[in-house]
Formats: C-alpha cells, sequence, structure tokens
C-alpha cells in the first residue's frame, strides 16, 4: 500500500504494518505514508533517490509515485501559495540516529531547487555550516556518525510570485554543558571545538 492509511483496519496488527514498511524498505524506497505523516527508516548508507532528477519529478505532484519525502515537500509548498496560501509546517520526529538531520538536508535541497532563483546556495550550505556547533561525535565500535544535539528550525517566506523572499535559521535547547564535558569519562562536546583545537594558533589562547 502506498499509504498505509488505506490499510482495512479489522484485525490490523503491528506485524501488518511492519510488514508494509519492511517491504518499501527493501525496494530501495524507504519512506511509507501514513494519512499525513511521512514515516522514514534510515538505511544508514546513501541511496540514489534524493538528487536532482528526482526532485523535478516530484514537483509534478504525481500522485502515483511512491512517498517520498520529496513528495511531503511539494504537498507543503503547493498548500503554502495560491490559491490555498496556507502557513505550512514540517516537523522531523524520532530516536536519535534515525536521520532527522538528513531529512532536513533533503527538504533544503528541495525548496533550493525548486523555489529557488538561483543565488541560494547560501541556504543550501546552511545545515553544513552549523551543524558543527550544534552536534557531537558519536561511535560504536568502528562506525561513528555525527548527531544534533539542538532544535534547528528554519523558516522560509515565499514571494507571491511563489519563490523563496527570505529565511530565517533559529537553534534552541542546545546542550551546552557539553561545551565543559571531558571526551574520555563524560563524551563527545561539540564537533566545533575539536575544529578549533586543530588550529596551531589555538594553543595561544586554551595553554
Amino acid at each position: 500500500a502506498q499509504n498505509l492509511a488505506s490499510l482495512r483496519r479489522d484485525g490490523l496488527g503491528a506485524e501488518d504494518v511492519e510488514d508494509a514498511i519492511r517491504n518499501h524498505f527493501c525496494s530501495q524506497l524507504p519512506y511509507t505514508n501514513i494519512d499525513h505523516v511521512t514515516l522514514f527508516v534510515n538505511p544508514f548508507r546513501e541511496l540514489p533517490i534524493h538528487d536532482g532528477s528526482w526532485i523535478e519529478k516530484y514537483s509534478q505532484m504525481d500522485e502515483t509515485l511512491p512517498p517520498h519525502i520529496y513528495n511531503a515537500a511539494a504537498k507543503a509548498y503547493s498548500r503554502g501559495i495560491e490559491p490555498v496560501k496556507q502557513n505550512q509546517v514540517i516537523l522531523l520526529l524520532g530516536e536519535p540516529c534515525t536521520g532527522k538531520t538528513r531529512a532536513f538536508d533533503h527538504l533544503l535541497k528541495y525548496y533550493v531547487q525548486t523555489s529557488g532563483e538561483g543565488d541560494d546556495d547560501l541556504l543550501g550550505k546552511l545545515p553544513g555550516f552549523l551543524r558543527p556547533f550544534v552536534s557531537v561525535k558519536c561511535q560504536c565500535g568502528k562506525a561513528s556518525w555525527s548527531s544534533t544535539r539542538a532544535l534547528f528550525s528554519v523558516e522560509l517566506r515565499l514571494a507571491s510570485d511563489g519563490f523563496l523572499a527570505s529565511s530565517a535559521a533559529s537553534v534552541a535547547l542546545l546542550e551546552a554543558g557539553r561545551a565543559a564535558r571531558d571526551a574520555e569519562s563524560e563524551g563527545f562536546s561539540f564537533e566545533a571545538l575539536y575544529l578549533v583545537l586543530k588550529e596551531p594558533s589555538a594553543q595561544n589562547w586554551i595553554g
């Protein structure tokens, strides 16, 4: 089923839902729709389903296309312009390491390509610029990854022609206590601090 909300309710159990999600995941499309919710299973690897050609496909609002984060982005955009013109919110919710930060990157990439005016490169680079200041390094055996430790939001404003007019970013609920942590005993601090320490001149003011 493209949308699990369409499944028969009678006798529907957790195993049926899990099977439907697993089928989508095994088909290299880790997205599943449940009514207006897009469920994403983190594949922990790059998939060839997020480049510009996929953005172009989903911007056409073709309802026959399988569930995708670009589909969620397209629906929000269509309701934010004429004739509906309603404010839209996309919330990325999940446990740590479920792919929220990467999903955020995909959303910005979609809006830059479909509603940008050619000079929005800075918006697309925003996550990469801020990530060292809000992320910590996590490690399990040989595997390592960055995990965001803050609430990160971006507000996009559209002009009357549907193109991006302005944007504003904010960071809240930052785990500021990590800045003074001892990595060996209390876990890693924010990545930006380690980048600073790599600078030869850092010893002049750190001691």
